[in-house]
């Protein structure tokens, strides 16, 4: 759980207030302090269920998908450079949007999309990311945090915007994922502090067991180059500007989302109707 400061000291200051106030209501402090602890555990009870409104717009496309409103503005925003973006894309004409069935036959079912989780499963999430993007990194453990409680197939997009070494940084990842070690990979890139050179992809690779030699051969590889093109192709369908994005169901979601709003997501995407 993240604990916000500021919200720990307000309410702190709140806590102080209704004892003075209770204090001058029963004229007694051991009454009001009675009160006080009664009218604060039912506050904290109701404030641990961690219950907030989620609140959607509907896009015209693709169609049947919406996009997730957090804090009164679209969470459609780019955590890097700061820019919001419109819930339908004006570069996308009517002819060349994406419909519901191809969205969901580019996000879903894609072969060369590593993922974890049963592909059956009621719900999946597809995530678009870069290796150098700070929120991304938070996501990691996030979605472990929810994926150690909630079962759904979780789809890694590999999304290099952020520069070259994005680029050879989701190369490896996806040249590792052809040794079975896409997870591991991933995970170690995203938990690293540095910046993704050549050099420091051979150390990982060596301490993963890596054979470092195909690692850089299928870096290069035809199959790779094809595999990035159709992520930023999906990413340019869906009108997407920035990382991270997460795709719960039918609902996307750009930029930074609480674990708590996640798992309120998530839980109601499993009790609706899927559309892929």
């Amino acid at each position: 759980m993240v604990v916000d400061l500021d919200i720990v000291r307000i309410s702190g200051q709140i806590a102080r207030n209704m004892r003075v106030i209770l204090d001058y209501i029963t004229g007694h402090p051991y009454r009001s302090a009675l009160m006080f602890m009664m009218i604060a555990a039912g506050y904290f009870a109701f404030s641990a269920l961690g219950v907030e409104k989620l609140e959607f717009v509907d896009l015209s496309s693709p169609s049947g998908f919406r996009a997730l409103v957090l804090d009164g503005k679209s969470s459609r925003f780019d955590p890097i450079l700061g820019s919001l973006r419109k819930t339908s894309n004006p570069d996308i004409v009517a002819d060349t949007a994406p419909d519901a069935t191809e969205t969901c036959d580019a996000l879903l079912r894609d072969e060369g999309s590593p993922y974890v989780g049963v592909f059956d499963n009621s719900l999946s999430v597809v995530e678009f990311f870069d290796y150098k993007c700070p929120y991304c990194k938070t996501l990691v453990d996030i979605l472990a945090d929810i994926r150690a409680n909630v079962d759904f197939r979780l789809i890694y997009k590999e999304w290099p915007i952020l520069g070259e070494s994005s680029q050879m940084a989701a190369r490896a990842a996806l040249a590792a994922a052809k040794q079975g070690k896409y997870l591991a990979f991933h995970t170690k890139l995203m938990q690293s502090g540095f910046i993704p050179t050549s050099g420091y992809i051979e150390d990982l690779s060596g301490r993963l067991g890596i054979n470092h030699a195909k690692l850089l051969d299928d870096m290069s590889s035809d199959e790779t180059s094809a595999q990035l093109r159709r992520n930023h192709a999906l990413a340019s369908k869906l009108g997407l500007v920035g990382t991270p994005v997460l795709i719960v169901g039918r609902t996307i979601v750009e930029g930074a989302i609480t674990q708590n709003q996640l798992e309120q997501l998530i839980a109601e995407e499993m009790a609706s109707p899927q559309i892929c």
